[in-house]
């Protein structure tokens, strides 16, 4: 008996800009945040950040998507 493990892997492509700093700062949504949440998925891609699902301790596990503008 053998047990199969699967790992998926994504590999992004970053181009280095000299402005791009390490520095951490809160970031301030446009319009209606979102449901508070742990657990979830999120990445920043151009002026958006968009968030899968994860949980919230009175609403239970989440399946929904959202895309948040970064400008205004």
């Amino acid at each position: 008996n053998k047990n199969i493990i699967s790992i998926d892997f994504i590999f992004i492509s970053i181009k280095k800009k000299a402005n791009i700093s390490s520095d951490w700062k809160e970031l301030k949504p446009y319009g209606k945040n979102i449901t508070r949440r742990s657990n979830h998925s999120a990445v920043i891609w151009n002026d958006h950040m968009y968030v899968y699902g994860g949980s919230e301790y009175n609403l239970g596990i989440l399946g929904d998507f959202h895309s948040i503008s970064l400008i205004k």
